[in-house]
């Protein structure tokens, strides 16, 4: 019995043992846009995915500024249905609290995967690269950080300058 590990830049590493010989690595980054990316490492299969779920929950609860969850699968070396099942509810999770779920599977497996199975339905993008997933969230968070833009002045014309009430 091994206990998945859970590695967490931001915070101490926390998460229960799971049964099974499976090890999943999971972390977090948060860069200057408001941008989520858990990033998982190992395998994840019906053993991993009850630990990824209460991550992925403690993670995405209190996140007020972030509007885009990217889950990156690059470094999984190993995927089962019952992974893929987690990752389409926690996408299925982002959704419904207001974030735009995007999952990083370049390798035809994940991918495919996700596809075939019809878990894909509810994760929407899946990019090749975090670089791209990035990329494509980036556009409307640089935009608008957070605040409505702002609203240009109308100019008067000279006809309504020139007007003198009478």
């Amino acid at each position: 019995m091994t206990a998945a590990t859970i590695l967490d830049r931001s915070t101490p590493s926390d998460g229960g043992p799971t049964d099974g010989n499976s090890t999943l690595t999971m972390s977090r980054s948060r860069g200057e846009n408001p941008i989520l990316v858990l990033a998982l490492g190992g395998e994840l299969d019906v053993s991993t995915a009850p630990a990824l779920l209460r991550y992925a929950g403690s993670t995405l609860t209190g996140r007020r500024r972030t509007r885009t969850v990217v889950l990156d699968l690059t470094e999984l070396a190993f995927v089962s249905a019952a992974g893929l099942r987690a990752v389409n509810m926690i996408c299925a999770a982002a959704g419904k609290a207001g974030l735009r779920p995007m999952v990083v599977a370049p390798y035809w497996g994940a991918a495919g995967g996700l596809r075939e199975t019809g878990e894909g339905a509810v994760l929407g993008e899946v990019f090749d690269t975090r670089r791209a997933a990035i990329a494509a969230a980036a556009p409307a968070d640089r935009f608008y950080r957070g605040r409505r833009p702002a609203r240009a002045k109308r100019r008067r014309t000279a006809r309504e300058t020139s007007a003198v009430p009478a």
